[in-house]
């Protein structure tokens, strides 16, 4: 199986069911009690700054809506908001000034286009990711199905803390998989067909990594432990004698933004499609294991250490052996 293709099953753990504005939230005490922003937060109302008023966020995996659903949005913002939409950084539109008596009648709106709010809290969220190979000229991967599939089984799963899973096509990755607790970046395991190359030198000059040098003919030698699998080498071959021998994901573990941000670590690569669902699984499996309540993936994997998670939820052959990560996991002071 390609890494355009992932089989994942159904969801196994809901998220958090959108809260009625009809009768007392749950945690409330008393006929006069106010809602329980705590529970209406983890279904994706955000209290504001302002009095009774509320932000939705809307659940859009993937950042992927098409036009009649923006539309909905937009009339859900004008009947039941303020008229503004706010864009999260992941990829999220949020309806701004919301009253909390009009929830069920802009939830029965979404619902009847497909839509829902999103979660906050300690649990999986919404997968973001890229447009893809289907988009993206750049792109190794297809990104968009993948991730759909994902977040069709994995968005609300309960965790010890926020767990943010991303999908990035090429290892340009402007989604920011390297920096999310589980991100996914395309990549491929370029070859060369030595009696097409003509010694031409494109594919030594394009690459950025310094990975390739000239051997005594003028035709490239890599350096594996340089090269990144960008495929850079691949698309510059006029003579299509650097290929792309095979295609997968690099995986990266444990980063965070936030207030004491940290970078992921570099775990596995050359990851095949058809295990993106059971590392996802057993990743979760690993961190709610050995976690604790508050803590993100990177927490437990600087207490644990990386060698420990590697062991227990990467196939052997696509682990990135200790001292060959390209990138190691830690805070940004």
């Amino acid at each position: 199986m390609t890494a355009q293709n992932a089989t994942f099953s159904a969801a196994s753990s809901p998220a958090p069911a959108a809260p009625s504005s009809k009768g007392s939230s749950a945690g409330a005490s008393g006929p006069s009690a106010g809602p329980d922003l705590a529970n209406l937060k983890a279904g994706g109302f955000i209290k504001q700054r302002q009095k009774d008023l509320f932000t939705v966020r809307v659940k859009t995996p993937m950042g992927a809506l098409t036009a009649a659903k923006l539309s909905v949005i937009a009339e859900a913002a004008e009947r039941f908001g303020s008229g503004e939409i706010h864009l999260s950084v992941r990829q999220t539109p949020e309806i701004v000034g919301v009253p909390f008596d009009q929830f069920d009648d802009l939830v029965a709106l979404l619902a009847e286009h497909g839509m829902a709010p999103a979660s906050c809290g300690p649990r999986v969220r919404a997968v973001t990711g890229c447009s893809g190979c289907k988009i993206n000229p750049l792109g190794l991967v297809d990104t968009q199905a993948i991730g759909l599939a994902a977040d069709a089984r994995f968005f609300g799963t309960p965790c010890h803390g926020k767990f943010k899973i991303t999908f990035s096509a090429c290892t340009n990755d402007c989604t920011r998989a390297k920096c999310a607790d589980l991100g996914f970046v395309g990549m491929v395991r370029p070859e060369l067909l030595s009696d097409a190359c003509t010694a031409c030198g494109l594919c030594i000059a394009a690459c950025r990594h310094d990975a390739l040098d000239a051997d005594d003919e003028g035709k490239p030698v890599r350096d594996l432990d340089l090269c990144t699998g960008c495929a850079d080498c691949v698309r510059v071959c006029p003579d299509s004698a650097m290929i792309a021998a095979e295609t997968g994901f690099a995986v990266y573990a444990g980063g965070k933004h936030g207030r004491v941000p940290r970078i992921s670590d570099h775990v596995g690569t050359m990851l095949s499609a058809e295990d993106v669902p059971a590392v996802i699984e057993s990743t979760l499996a690993w961190y709610s294991e050995n976690g604790k309540r508050g803590q993100r993936l990177g927490h437990v994997i600087a207490r644990e250490g990386v060698e420990p998670l590697k062991a227990a939820v990467l196939p052997e052959q696509s682990r990135v052996a200790p001292g060959a990560q390209l990138q190691t996991g830690g805070i940004v002071a």
